[in-house]
């Protein structure tokens, strides 16, 4: 039986960029959200703070009204291209583990990394986790999100 903790590390919020990290368990699935958004210059009337609430609140509505299946990830990209829309960059990786499977998805400069019996792996990048990396966790393992930041 696997379980799950998790823990978050962000940067401290300033007017060119902001970082949150987010989960919700329910019955046997965990998911979850790594973002950071970020501009080039402070541009004045932009909060990325609203931004970034405001998104997180849309994926979290979609994880209570369904966990177990992926729709939140359409969700997540649909939202991240909106948002890039606007001027703003956008790093996001979305994870869900259910069971033993663990299945994760991001959207610019975001690593995930799996560490292991001693080991560290990368599970994916900004160019393999936008198609989505999925695999089996045993226990003791420790899977890291990470952006550029």
């Amino acid at each position: 039986m696997i379980t799950a903790l998790t823990h978050s590390l962000v940067s401290t919020p300033s007017t060119t960029v902001w970082s949150q990290s987010q989960s919700v368990k329910k019955e046997n699935a965990l998911v979850g959200i790594v973002v950071c958004l970020s501009i080039q210059e402070d541009v004045g009337l932009l909060d990325l703070a609203s931004v970034g609430g405001a998104y997180l609140a849309k994926i979290t509505d979609l994880w209570e009204k369904d966990s177990s299946n992926l729709e939140w990830l359409v969700g997540l990209r649909d939202d991240t291209k909106e948002i890039e829309s606007r001027g703003i960059k956008i790093d996001v990786v979305g994870y869900q583990l259910l069971g033993s499977q663990l299945m994760l998805w991001g959207s610019g400069k975001m690593k995930g990394y799996l560490w292991r019996e001693g080991e560290l792996a990368m599970l994916g990048d900004s160019t393999t986790l936008v198609n989505g990396v999925k695999g089996e966790v045993r226990p003791h393992d420790m899977v890291l999100l990470a952006n550029e930041q």
